[in-house]
């Protein structure tokens, strides 16, 4: 073998060796990938099925959580209607957690935005105003539809120890005692309150008391707080924080405002002001991505109860508001509040001028007065109240009974034309009267819909039809009503939004105009038309209600049979007869009854025959004759007669 061979032989067996090496290095590789495939088979599998993606297959790591985008909708009583897009987790308890509107183990705090997941979790209250617990003063009974007590039974269930819990004002009543404000800094301090940004009102009860409580935040102020500036009623936050909220008050919600430096955005949210719900602001700093939520105390499935903790604190403030509600404030003289109910069955308020309508209306006319500076002269009201019991003894709780209604007061300006067809509308109330009719019946128009009027002289002829009822108006000048005229009436809010902002229930054409509203004016912006009268009976009337009232309306056109409706008057006061007021009696109801019945006449001091005749709507010479009197014009006193048929 030559040396050229022996060369050839050797390079041979070198590349046999090196391949046989490399076999064996791959054999050795591929054993270890199938043990450590059967041992973690099914973690595999389970990321390939959830997680797998041909775009970025080779950037899939077990190792690592991935993230979907999922679009979360706002709730059915969400204030905005905007679709938003939260991140979530792919755990699926992670992102029930989401759903809820709650921080997730992988939120961060707002001082490290490394992470997608930085989250503010923000609950509201608002427009407590004394509802502190589930008890409604005015109407003097239980209430669950809202209260601060239900609120914080919310607060207990809803808010964890890293979320924000904001009390946005509207907090006190009018009448708020240092009692009222310590229960309510106890309450906020047992529920763990972060910020309690004051309304003006807030203020003005707080500053009294010479409270200095980081938990404040006063109007026109700004405060630091866990790296986020909030600010109240002000117009621009000039600070070096990263988040800003702004909170601005206008009519009856907040505007919420996120400036968030990190994206370079703003957010806004109406917050509407109820002491009814708990709102909550669930807010992604980093993809400026937000839902808000409506908690209601009260909805179809579920009525929450109060936390009785809360309302133990506000036991004390229970009790004086009860005891208040009782205290004889004014008092009645010279004549009844109004008159016990008659034969019609219909409250004698909507029947004749009584004490209770004329002062409602003239307390009405003294505030439209002190806050308008044209002089009011004619006012309306309604008495909301059906068979209310007389009570000369003014308490708050009797007024919350005849005028249960958080109404404020209206100026408002009209035509001659408006306020005739504003009284015709209103007097629709009565039925139309029919000549063999004894009483004066309903319609089916809401009383609460029916309103008296002071400052105007006017006649309702029942007998008419709708439309042509109003008779002899004119101002109490007895000058005539003009249709162009324009005057000035006070009525309330009820009124004033209702059926004058809109065509179809009484005005066709042009709507009345409104001049003021008593909310607009800071003095009274809480008041409601309760509160005037409170106010007016013990500043104005100094507790004593003592002037006739005027007797400037009355109902005409009821001609019936006078000896007729006096024995029907007498059998419904034996108690033989009931009345429906919504059904007209005539004579044919009672005839049998009636034939049964003499009236007589006992004579007073100051009759004559005359008088006593136009009584029963009878000749007095037929009275005379059925009497043996000689002589009509000599009668005595104790003189009984005897009433003969027409």
């Amino acid at each position: 073998m030559n040396k050229k061979n022996v060369l050839w032989m050797i390079f041979i067996v070198i590349i046999l060796l090196i391949t046989v090496f490399i076999f064996t290095l791959n054999g050795n590789q591929e054993n270890l990938n199938l043990e450590n495939s059967q041992e973690n088979g099914n973690t595999a599998e389970t990321i390939f099925e959830d997680d797998y993606n041909p775009e970025n297959e080779a950037t899939t790591d077990i190792s690592t959580q991935s993230t979907i985008i999922d679009k979360l909708k706002f709730t059915e009583n969400s204030t905005i209607t905007t679709d938003l897009v939260n991140e979530a987790t792919t755990d699926s308890s992670m992102q029930s957690k989401v759903d809820k509107q709650e921080p997730t183990e992988n939120s961060t705090k707002i001082t490290d935005v490394s992470d997608e997941n930085v989250f503010l979790n923000m609950y509201f209250t608002s427009n407590i105003k004394g509802d502190f617990t589930t008890y409604d003063y005015e109407y003097d009974k239980k209430d669950y539809d809202g209260s601060f007590s239900q609120l914080a039974k919310l607060i207990e269930e809803q808010v964890e120890e890293e979320d924000i819990l904001i009390n946005l004002g509207d907090t006190f009543s009018k009448n708020s005692d240092k009692e009222m404000v310590n229960a309510i800094f106890e309450s906020f301090e047992d529920l763990n309150y972060d910020l309690w940004i004051t309304s003006k009102n807030d203020f003005n009860v707080i500053k009294g008391f010479d409270l200095k409580l980081d938990l404040l935040l006063t109007p026109h102020a700004t405060k630091s707080f866990k790296n986020i500036v909030f600010g109240n009623e002000v117009e621009e936050i000039i600070s070096s924080e990263d988040i800003q909220i702004l909170v601005e008050r206008f009519e009856d919600k907040n505007r919420f405002i996120i400036n968030n430096k990190y994206t370079d955005s703003s957010r806004e949210f109406i917050i509407n002001n109820s002491s009814e719900t708990l709102f909550n602001i669930y807010y992604n700093i980093k993809k400026d991505e937000a839902t808000i939520n409506k908690i209601p105390v009260k909805n179809d499935d579920r009525v929450i109860l109060p936390l009785h903790r809360i309302e133990e604190i506000f036991s004390q403030y229970h009790e004086n508001s009860l005891e208040s509600l009782t205290k004889i404030i004014g008092e009645v003289v010279n004549q009844d509040f109004f008159y016990e109910k008659g034969l019609d069955q219909i409250d004698s308020y909507w029947l004749k001028p009584t004490k209770i309508t004329d002062f409602i209306n003239e307390v009405q006319l003294y505030y439209a007065n002190q806050i308008f500076e044209k002089e009011i002269k004619i006012s309306s009201t309604p008495i909301y109240t059906e068979n209310l019991e007389i009570n000369n003894e003014i308490s708050k709780r009797y007024i919350n009974k005849f005028y249960p209604k958080k109404n404020t007061l209206y100026i408002v300006e009209m035509t001659g034309k408006q306020l005739k067809d504003y009284l015709e509308w209103s007097v629709e109330f009565y039925d139309t009267y029919k000549k063999e009719h004894l009483t004066i019946t309903r319609s089916s128009k809401d009383h609460e819909l029916y309103d008296i009027f002071k400052g105007i002289n006017y006649r309702i002829d029942i007998s008419k039809e709708y439309g042509n009822r109003i008779v002899d108006l004119t101002d109490y000048g007895s000058n005539t009503i003009y249709d162009q005229e324009k005057y000035l009436l006070v009525t309330n809010s009820e009124r004033a939004e209702n059926e004058f902002s809109k065509n179809g229930e009484i005005f066709t054409e042009e709507l009345p105009k409104v001049v003021l509203s008593s909310k607009d004016v800071e003095k009274y912006k809480n008041y409601y038309i309760p509160d005037f009268i409170e106010d007016y009976i013990i500043n104005v009337k100094n507790g004593i209600l003592k002037e006739f009232p005027d007797q400037n309306w009355e109902i005409i056109g009821t001609n019936w049979n006078k000896i007729h409706r006096i024995k029907a008057e007498k059998i419904f006061n034996d108690g033989s007869l009931t009345i429906d007021n919504t059904v007209p009696l005539t004579y044919n109801d009672i005839k049998d009854m009636a034939e049964q019945i003499t009236l007589k006449y006992s004579v007073e001091s100051g009759d004559w025959l005359l008088k006593i005749s136009r009584i029963y709507g009878v000749d007095y010479k037929s009275i005379a004759e059925k009497n043996n009197i000689e002589n009509p014009d000599l009668i005595f006193p104790n003189q009984v007669f005897v009433i003969p048929e027409n």
